[in-house]
């Protein structure tokens, strides 16, 4: 089959996939036939020994690895869709190694027919800070800002330079409650930052507690309008959310490349986000008066 590598966040609100990665578990996604890495989130490029998501969708596990010799086994045993099994593996727990229950699942993601590979990571129950923590590992994009927000739109675990971003309470909050509204879980716009207004995903991985992964990415110059002039008035969320369905076309495009692991490397075509809103009809111009008799 072809090697398809999935948008990172479409797959983590997945509904195989989101309570797992909220609740910190590794995560990996293969081709059935187990040969291929088709998404992973940073804890299961960590127990495959990569630091970075990115480099293991690159360079995928090592044939002689353990834990993927036994994921190969029993994920080769599966036949039809639901098929579950279960495996024992050894993860790193400081200076030792413990044995964890991990499981492979034949499941339909996005339309293809994938091995699902989940195992935890954590020994014991952790705090809400250190569980948004560890989604963000291995995410480690220059380009991308990451946060994961809770019910109310407030940061609880951010990537280094998402303060640069200036993006405001009152955005977050909108953002918030459109994945939660969105039977898909997952809202796509151009918000306004202070770095102009740049493609952004949110999705909602988690109900109790909320837990909701926000990506913005800082495009380069020509995908992007320039931030507007200060005033004293911030918008209101009805403005911002009409500036941002105008562009969603256009947008959708941008985060799909952009926001998603960019396993390739390939350079995506630059799309310009069209935020010209008329507010009102042209002016009639009168015609001329006639001339004297």
């Amino acid at each position: 089959m072809p090697v398809i590598h999935y948008p990172f966040i479409d797959i983590a609100v997945h509904e195989h996939v989101r309570d797992r990665f909220a609740a910190g578990e590794a995560v990996v996604i293969f081709s059935p036939d187990v040969k291929t890495v088709l998404w992973s989130n940073g804890r299961g490029a960590r127990l495959f020994g990569h630091d970075s998501v990115y480099d293991f969708l690159d360079q995928g596990p090592r044939p002689q690895d353990l834990v993927f010799r036994q994921i190969e086994t029993a994920g080769r045993r599966l036949a039809t869709i639901g098929d579950a099994s279960t495996l024992t593996i050894r993860v790193s727990a400081g200076f030792q190694s413990i044995p964890v229950s991990a499981r492979c699942e034949l499941a339909e993601i996005a339309g293809d027919t994938v091995v699902l590979f989940t195992a935890p990571i954590e020994r014991a129950a952790v705090s809400q800070r250190r569980s948004a923590a560890g989604m963000l590992e291995g995410l480690n994009d220059p380009d991308t800002h990451i946060a994961v927000l809770d019910s109310d739109g407030g940061v609880i675990a951010a990537s280094q330079d998402f303060d640069s971003l200036g993006l405001t309470l009152q955005t977050a909050r909108m953002l918030v409650t459109l994945a939660g509204n969105d039977p898909t879980r997952l809202v796509k716009r151009p918000v306004s930052t202070a770095k102009g207004y740049l493609p952004t995903a949110l999705g909602k991985l988690s109900d109790a507690p909320a837990l909701h992964l926000l990506l913005i990415v800082e495009a380069s110059p020509a995908m992007v309008d320039p931030a507007p002039e200060p005033d004293h008035s911030a918008p209101s969320p009805p403005e911002i959310l009409h500036a941002a369905t105008a562009a969603e076309g256009s947008f959708a495009d941008v985060i799909d490349a952009v926001a998603s692991i960019e396993e390739t490397g390939e350079p995506q075509e630059a799309i310009v986000l069209d935020l010209d809103i008329p507010d009102r009809e042209p002016t009639p111009v009168p015609a001329p008066a006639p001339a004297p008799a």
